[in-house]
């Protein structure tokens, strides 16, 4: 079974579970949660063709959200972030504008049932961006991620692609969450995530993440730099390279 008719299986079995918690009025079981969280995963590379699929999708999974269903709620969201990233900006704006206008309701919608979930304020973060929103507000909602969720590691990920997208005036604002990213990056996720992460930082980014070598223990630099992270200086003075290359620098949208 290729991964697209898997998927839609999924939203098949979804839909179903929630036109029956319509007619009972509560989305209560372990499958119902299973089913969101299985086709988030299935739908890691969004495309036009699973736009429709993902539209009945995310439509079924708002009364998700607003029944409160604590594990499922940050998979509904995601449903709604894929939704929007299968539109091109430059060729289908007002579709994009509508997809981000319904993750920013969504996520707002979420937030009032889970106000400490640092993934759902970075996501808002992603939308009211490129809603057009003041940066100042982008700022407090990726402090608000930082201090609801350090390390966990989908949250992280949204804030520094988030970061990378921020001007260094707008990141001098926000200075203490930002430089506690870097140094969970640096410090605390596995080396193979954190390359993984690594890569999604722009240059500006990866300048300054460059200069923590010098307060790394050894093993960790040593660690890193295998796998292709760049350090200016290590604790030792000496410059570091990576045994590996990285290839592909592109931050996705988040």
């Amino acid at each position: 079974m290729t991964a697209s008719r898997l998927a839609a299986s999924f939203v098949l079995i979804f839909l179903c579970v929630v036109s029956a918690a319509v007619a009972v009025g509560e989305l209560g079981t372990a499958a119902d949660v299973q089913a969101v969280r299985q086709m988030r995963k299935l739908m890691q590379q969004p495309s036009a063709e699973q736009r429709p699929l993902l539209e009945r999708a995310r439509n079924a999974a708002r009364s998700v959200i607003t029944s409160c269903k604590p594990q499922a709620v940050e998979a509904a969201v995601e449903l709604d972030v894929l939704y929007a990233d299968t539109f091109t900006p430059q060729l289908e704006r007002d579709q994009w504008i509508a997809a981000l206008n319904d993750l920013a309701k969504d996520t707002r919608a979420a937030l009032g049932c889970q106000p400490t979930n640092g993934l759902i304020w970075a996501r808002l973060a992603f939308a009211e961006w490129f809603l057009g929103r003041p940066a100042d507000q982008q700022v407090r909602m990726l402090e608000y991620s930082e201090l609801y969720a350090p390390a966990e590691f989908a949250a992280l990920k949204a804030r520094l692609i988030h970061w990378s997208r921020m001007t260094p005036y707008v990141l001098q604002g926000a200075k203490t969450s930002y430089d506690r990213d870097l140094w969970t990056l640096a410090l605390w996720i596995p080396p193979g995530s954190a390359a993984e992460l690594w890569k999604l930082l722009g240059p500006a980014q990866k300048q300054q993440f460059s200069q923590l070598g010098s307060a790394l223990p050894a093993d960790r630099i040593k660690e890193l730099t295998r796998r292709g992270i760049v350090f200016e200086v290590t604790n030792d003075g000496q410059t570091i390279q990576p045994l590996l290359p990285s290839n592909d620098l592109r931050p996705s949208r988040g």
